[in-house]
């Protein structure tokens, strides 16, 4: 369980990461192309997560709440932010 924790703490802190260098950004095309990277990071979270999230409920610990946020980000990532992986950045 723990490799599994420490990919998805890695996932969180790349999102983190390019959401930090897309504020030092002004070219609105470079944050776009950068921001994207995200999603990709998302992507990996939404499969690791869920498996770390059972780990942990065998344990014991109530993950009712961590459910319901990982399907609404599931739901909103397959919606919205598919669309925007699969799209070049020059059809922004």
């Amino acid at each position: 369980m723990k490799e599994l924790a420490e990919k998805v703490l890695y996932c969180v802190q790349m999102m983190r990461l390019i959401g930090w260098l897309t504020n030092l950004i002004n070219d609105d095309y470079q944050k776009i192309v950068l921001a994207r990277h995200i999603l990709v990071y998302v992507d990996a979270f939404l499969k690791l997560a869920p498996v770390l999230k059972n780990q942990i409920k065998a344990t014991g610990v109530e993950v009712n709440t961590v459910h319901e946020l990982l399907n609404c980000l599931r739901k909103d990532y397959e919606s919205f932010y598919a669309k925007i992986r699969d799209n070049t950045p020059d059809s922004f």
